[in-house]
């Protein structure tokens, strides 16, 4: 399994790899992959000595983008992942608002894999050797399939807490129909009655700021075209506090 993480300089590459490290199955090989017109041999000689002190394998690749924009950027990025049969892809950004970045927000968006998004303070979350993600789900096929995704790329001792939003057109299912392996703890349900004021967007983000415990928001993208993440996947993407996993429809790598 090969997964990958787009390089930026500053310390941010160095804390998505912390990140990305604990949702990379042992034995995958993390690519590296650096998009710029100059090469940066000090930020590829820090991100390999952490990868090495991860113990995780690592492919440092250097793109030469034919200008040095957001878009040229990205596009570098996700076409080497592509090259790479990159499974997840990794990015890191100090952006909150309605964009996540001039880099991250074209591959969030144009990614045909899952993405990984890591913003804010990710010490807490780095300090623990387990952690708890909240799953959304809605009753439908899209998202039984991200869950079954997610919990394939779990490490044991990891913790998902599935949640559904109440008060909608759908009928709340009992449970959400997914087998997960044993070395995974799966909590019940939870369904959350919804804030009729906010969006679903802010409904789920409420969630995170009410309960400090979850380290991932893992959400399932219906990616109706081939920029649109869809509008709660968009919200969340750029208003969560946590590091966000969004998964894409119909891709399950090297589970099929």
């Amino acid at each position: 399994m090969s997964v990958g993480i787009a390089v930026l300089p500053g310390d941010l590459s160095v804390v998505a790899l912390n990140v990305l490290s604990k949702f990379t199955p042992k034995g995958a090989t993390i690519q590296a992959i650096h998009c710029s017109p100059k090469p940066d041999l000090n930020l590829q000689t820090q991100v390999e000595s952490q990868a090495l002190s991860l113990g995780k394998e690592v492919n440092y690749t250097e793109v030469r983008p034919k200008e040095n924009e957001g878009a040229e950027i990205a596009d570098g990025v996700l076409k080497t992942s592509m090259k790479y049969g990159c499974e997840l892809l990794c990015i890191a950004t100090k952006h909150n608002g309605d964009r996540a970045g001039r880099v991250s927000d074209p591959i969030a968006r144009q990614s045909c894999v899952p993405v990984l998004v890591v913003r804010g303070n990710t010490r807490e979350f780095l300090a623990k050797s387990n952690k708890t993600i909240l799953a959304c789900m809605d009753g439908s096929e899209l998202s039984k399939e991200g869950f079954t995704y997610l919990v394939k790329h779990l490490n044991p001792g990891d913790v998902v807490q599935p949640f559904i939003l109440s008060g909608g057109d759908k009928d709340v299912p009992k449970d959400i129909g997914v087998q997960a392996p044993a070395d995974i703890t799966v909590k019940p349900l939870l369904v959350i009655s919804r804030d009729v004021d906010l969006n679903v967007g802010q409904n789920i983000c409420k969630v995170l700021n009410e309960v400090v415990d979850y380290d991932v928001l893992f959400i399932s993208s219906t990616r109706k075209r081939k920029e649109d993440l869809g509008s709660v996947t968009s919200y969340c993407l750029y208003h969560s506090a946590v590091p966000v996993w969004v998964y894409k429809t119909g891709r399950l790598g090297s589970l099929q």
